[in-house]
C-alpha cells in the first residue's frame, strides 16, 4: 500500500549542489531572491524537504532505479546474459571491467551524491534552533550517511571519508582512509540513528517508509557481521528481534507486491509509487517513480521475453519441487507458463507497461534472522543458529500447508534444517553435512540464495564468504569454461580514474589492487 509522499520541490535539487561563496569584500551583493544554505534553512519544514532530498538519491538511476540491477544481480551466479545493454554493462558482467570502464562508477558517484546532501542537512539543522522534529530529522540524514558509507566500505573498501559540506573556494582534497575507518564512520551514523530515530510503530500517514531506529539496529548490525564482529552482530540483530516490532509475513510473496508494501517484515524499503506524485526520483519532477528494470530488463511486455537477464539454466537440487519461494521467484503472474521469467517485484504500472511500481525491500526481517543464524552459528553457537534458521524455513512451510515440522516434503526449499543435513546431497552446488558447524553453515549460505535471490545480496555474500572465485565461472560457446572472478581484485570495485585525477588528496597509488 502507497502511503509515504515524500515530497521534493525544484528548490531543493538547486539546494543539494549550492556552495556558500566568499563573503570577505565589499562588492558582493546578496540577492534576496537567491536560495543558499543561509536562507533556506528556517523551519521545520525546510529541514524535512532537506532530508526528503537525501532519500531521493536511493532511488536513483544508477541505484536502485538501474544500476543496483546489473551490478549486484548481474554479476553473479544466479543470472544468465543476453548482453544487450551496452558495453558498460558487459565488462561488469565479464569482470573485465576498470577505473576508466566500469558501472560501478556511476554508483560511486551516486552514493557520494547521498553522502553531500546528508552532510548539508547534518551541518545544517544541527544550527537551526530547536524545533519539534529536529532529533528525528538529524537521526534520519545520519542513517541515510551511514547506508551510503556502508555500501562503499562493502564494495570499495577505503574510501574518501567527507563529512563537510564541500566550499567551491576550497581544494577538493580528501585523502583515502582505510577500509576500517569507513566502518567506524559507518557505525558512528547508525548508532546516533539507533538513540534519535523513532520505531517503525511510531509512523504514521505520509511518514510510513522512514528510517527507523529498528533498521539502524539492522544496517549496524550488518555491518558487524561483514567484520566478523560475531558478539557485536549478535546484539545488534537481538535488539531487532526483542522489539516486537517485526515479524515475517504469512505469504512469502507479500514481500515484492506493491499492495503490501511497509509490512511488517520491512526494516527498510525504497518508495515508488510509479506515477510521480511524490517525486522522489532522480530529483526530476517530471520523472515517473518506478523500479524500471524488472520490467524492461526482465520482462519488456507481458507476451514478449526477457530482455538482458535470464535465470541461470543451471537450477537444479535448490529449486526441486515448486515451493512459495520459487514461485514468488520465477514464474508467470499472467498464466503463459513460462516458469523462466523473473517476476520479483514485477507489477506493471497501469499507465505504462515499462514501468513497475513495487517498492524494492532493502532490509528485510528474514534477512535479521539469517544473519543472526549466521553470527550465531560463527561464533560457536550452532544449536541457536539452526533454531533461527527454521523460523525463516517454517514460514514457507506453514504456508505450503505442513503445519508439523516433522512433515516430509520433495520440495527443497521446504525442508527442515535435519531434513536438509540428511542423506546424499553429493549433486548440491553446496555439500551439507550434517548439524555440526560448517553443516550450518552451508545450510544458512543455501537459505540467503533461496531467500533473496535477485534482491542484491548475493554478489557480496559470495566475497564475504570467500566462495566468488569458485561460484562466478562462465562458459563461452564452445562448452569452455571461463574463470571471471580473480582473487586479490575483484573483492573491491575500481575506485574511479576521474575520482583520483580529481581529488588532490588521492594519488594512483591509491587504487585498489588489481586495476
Amino acid at each position: 500500500m502507497k502511503t509515504i509522499k515524500i515530497k521534493i520541490i525544484p528548490v531543493l535539487a538547486i539546494l543539494s549542489m549550492i556552495v556558500v561563496a566568499c563573503n570577505d569584500d565589499f562588492l558582493e551583493k546578496i540577492n534576496p531572491n537567491e536560495i543558499t544554505t543561509d536562507t533556506f534553512y528556517q523551519t521545520e519544514e525546510d529541514a524535512i524537504l532537506a532530508v526528503n532530498s537525501v532519500y531521493a538519491v536511493l532511488q536513483h538511476y544508477d541505484l536502485f532505479k538501474q544500476g543496483y540491477w546489473f551490478i549486484y544481480n548481474g554479476m553473479t551466479d544466479d543470472v544468465g546474459w543476453a548482453g544487450w545493454d551496452g558495453e558498460l554493462s558487459n565488462v561488469m558482467f565479464n569482470f573485465s571491467h576498470s577505473p576508466i570502464l566500469a558501472r560501478s562508477n556511476s554508483i560511486w558517484d551516486a552514493l557520494y551524491k547521498g553522502i553531500f546532501r546528508a552532510n548539508l542537512v547534518i551541518n545544517n539543522v544541527e544550527k537551526m534552533e530547536d524545533f519539534d522534529l529536529k532529533q528525528r530529522i538529524l537521526g534520519e540524514a545520519h542513517f541515510l550517511r551511514g547506508w551510503y558509507y556502508l555500501e562503499l566500505a562493502d564494495s570499495w573498501g577505503g574510501v574518501p571519508i567527507i563529512l563537510d559540506e564541500i566550499q567551491v573556494s576550497n581544494e577538493y582534497n580528501f585523502p583515502k582512509s582505510t577500509r576500517q575507518q569507513v566502518y567506524d564512520q559507518v557505525e558512528a551514523d547508525f548508532k546516533f540513528a539507533e538513540t534519535n530515530l523513532p520505531l517503525k510503530s511510531a509512523y504514521g500517514g505520509s511518514d510510513v517508509g522512514r528510517a527507523t531506529s529498528g533498521a539502524a539496529s539492522a544496517y549496524l548490525g550488518r555491518s558487524y557481521l561483514y567484520q566478523k564482529k560475531w558478539g557485536e552482530a549478535i546484539m545488534q540483530f537481538e535488539k531487532v528481534i526483542a522489539s516486537g516490532e517485526y515479524q515475517l509475513t504469512d505469504n512469502y510473496a507479500d514481500n515484492f507486491s506493491a499492495a503490501t508494501e511497509n509490512n511488517s517484515e520491512s526494516l527498510f524499503e525504497v518508495q515508488f509509487s510509479g506515477d510521480g506524485t511524490a517525486l522522489w526520483s532522480d530529483d526530476a519532477t517530471e520523472s515517473a517513480e518506478h523500479n524500471f528494470i524488472p520490467v524492461q530488463y526482465f520482462r519488456w511486455a507481458e507476451t514478449g521475453p526477457m530482455f538482458n537477464f535470464l535465470r541461470n539454466a543451471l537450477f537444479g537440487p535448490p529449486w526441486a519441487g515448486r515451493g512459495p519461494r520459487r514461485a514468488a521467484t520465477f514464474g508467470s503472474r499472467w498464466d503463459d507458463g513460462n516458469y523462466n521469467r523473473i517476476i520479483k517485484f514485477v507489477e506493471f504500472n497501469t499507465n505504462d507497461f515499462r514501468k513497475s511500481d513495487v517498492n524494492l525491500r532493502d532490509m528485510r526481517y528474514s534477512d535479521v534472522l539469517l544473519m543472526y543464524a549466521e553470527a550465531l552459528n560463527e561464533n560457536g553457537q550452532t544449536p541457536e543458529a539452526i533454531t533461527q534458521v527454521d523460523i525463516v524455513i517454517d514460514r514457507v512451510r506453514q504456508e505450503s500447508g505442513l503445519a508439523n515440522p516433522s512433515d516430509w516434503t520433495d520440495i527443497t526449499e521446504l525442508k527442515t534444517v535435519e531434513q536438509l543435513t540428511q542423506g546424499d546431497h553429493s549433486g548440491w552446488p553446496l555439500y551439507l553435512t550434517g548439524t555440526d558447524q560448517e553443516g550450518i553453515r552451508n545450510v544458512i549460505k543455501h537459505q540467503r540464495r533461496i531467500e533473496f535471490m535477485y534482491e542484491f545480496k548475493r554478489l557480496k555474500d559470495l566475497i564475504r564468504w570467500g566462495d566468488a572465485e569458485d561460484a562466478l565461472v562462465r562458459e563461452d560457446d564452445e562448452g569452455n569454461e571461463i574463470q571471471l572472478f580473480q582473487v586479490g581484485k575483484h573483492e573491491l570495485f575500481p575506485i574511479p580514474d576521474v575520482e583520483i585525477s580529481g581529488n588532490a588528496g588521492l594519488t594512483p597509488a591509491d587504487q585498489n589492487p588489481g586495476y
